[in-house]
């Protein structure tokens, strides 16, 4: 994160990863407006508490949890009010898409775990990479769609990765930078 607060805004720059954010509201003493940039866009909090996730250096997902935000991106021009409960991914160049994603599972992590219902197993590892160490790697990937459902501890990820492998058969290889399942 990259904090710049002035006389005229409350701006926070994502540079990467993900955050959930529960800005103070614009009442009383506070009359700034709340900003989160990334990705060419920016989401405004509407009195809020939100998530933004940094996909890649084009790409950003916004799910909000309480009150509602606008987001807004300058390449296209275009702007979209989310509600509690909504999500949208926003990508340079192509404009912002409503989702029907429950951003409530995507901010599991805040509270220490990760939370998947009948996801499937490549994108189930794709999440827990996001949080482990290293190159996290499925090679079977006639497993890849396999339904998972579970609820795992961020500060245990080695253990869900061994549930996981044993659940579905497979094996687990450590090398230096890399996990690999097979």
């Amino acid at each position: 994160l990259s904090v710049d607060y002035d006389g005229d805004a409350r701006r926070v720059r994502l540079v990467r990863g993900e955050a959930v954010f529960s800005p103070a509201p614009r009442a009383g003493e506070e009359h700034r407006a709340f900003i989160v940039e990334t990705c060419g866009g920016q989401t405004q909090a509407l009195g809020t508490r939100f998530l933004v996730q940094r996909k890649d250096s084009d790409t950003a997902w916004v799910g909000v949890l309480q009150h509602s935000v606008k987001v807004t991106l300058q390449q296209p021009n275009s702007e979209l009010s989310l509600a509690e409960g909504q999500s949208a991914r926003y990508q340079r160049g192509q404009g912002i898409v409503a989702l029907d994603d429950d951003p409530t599972q995507q901010a599991d992590w805040a509270q220490g775990v990760l939370i998947f219902r009948n996801a499937p197993l490549a994108q189930v590892l794709q999440r827990l990479a996001d949080f482990h160490p290293g190159l996290l790697k499925l090679i079977d990937q006639r497993q890849a769609q396999a339904p998972v459902s579970g609820l795992f501890h961020l500060d245990n990820l080695d253990a869900a990765i061994r549930t996981l492998a044993a659940e579905r058969q497979l094996q687990v290889a450590r090398l230096p930078g890399v996990t690999l399942l097979y």
